[in-house]
């Protein structure tokens, strides 16, 4: 499946509750797992403002977990 992306920044209508509830995690779990991605680069976060930073290895990391 090609998912495109044609800005790479965004506003996330869903609280991270509610993001949680639709993949099946945690609250903290999906909070660990952003806050990660955040320190690794691979997006920029603030608030509900979400810049997605490295396309590439993040594609990578959702096929190979």
């Amino acid at each position: 499946m090609y998912v495109c992306i044609l800005n790479d920044k965004f506003e996330l209508p869903l609280s991270r509750k509610e993001l949680a509830e639709l993949s099946g995690m945690s609250p903290e779990t999906v909070m660990r797992i952003l806050k990660k991605f955040n320190e690794e680069g691979f997006i920029q976060m603030n608030g509900k403002s979400l810049l997605i930073k490295d396309m590439l290895r993040l594609k990578h990391v959702s096929e190979t977990g």
